[in-house]
């Protein structure tokens, strides 16, 4: 980091926003699976 600020800045920060929507699809999958098995087990 930091040594070529233009190249990895960017590329740095499209990464963390995707790693942030996989990680968001990721609870939110959980949170699907929880509610369809409360769902099956009502």
């Amino acid at each position: 980091m930091g040594h070529h600020p233009r190249n990895e800045g960017p590329v740095t920060v499209h990464t963390t926003v995707e790693m942030e929507g996989l990680m968001a699809n990721l609870e939110a999958a959980q949170i699907d699976a929880l509610a369809v098995r409360a769902y099956l087990a009502a």
